[in-house]
């Protein structure tokens, strides 16, 4: 039978508890500041709510209520291109900017589809997202 004797002075052993303990304690804070998966977005106590004639808008890196100083007014919001996306499948069905993390649907947001209705265990789609082209008639 072959041993194998290691001897390490007080100091390096110290030393060497003292980093994995402070690399346990690293890890712990990480995987606790990671964020919680089970809540996707915002609440909507978030979200500042406008009074009428302003428009929910970015301004400085926050949200804020504002007067619409670009737009023309008016319109309808029209959605068309409509695809219904099974989050189980792991396919976005075709659309561009569309990918399935965990059990989310991420949009790219420069791309033209946004998330219009969720079925949930609904017979005919399943757990699943509506997603939908949108502009303004």
């Amino acid at each position: 039978m072959v041993n194998i004797n290691i001897n390490f002075s007080n100091k390096i052993l110290y030393l060497l508890i003292a980093v994995l303990a402070l690399l346990a304690v690293t890890g712990v804070a990480i995987a606790l500041n990671s964020g919680d998966y089970t809540v996707h977005g915002h609440d909507l106590g978030e979200i500042p709510t406008c009074a009428e004639g302003e428009i929910l808008k970015m301004s400085g890196g926050a949200w804020t209520c504002g007067s619409d100083s670009s737009g023309g007014g008016g319109g309808t919001i029209q959605f068309y291109d409509c695809v219904w996306i099974d989050i189980y499948s792991k396919s976005c069905g075709g659309v561009p900017g569309c990918y399935i993390v965990g059990n989310r649907v991420v949009l790219d947001q420069n791309g033209p589809y946004v998330v219009t209705g969720l079925n949930h265990n609904s017979p005919e789609y399943g757990d699943a997202f509506k997603v939908c082209k949108i502009r303004i008639v």
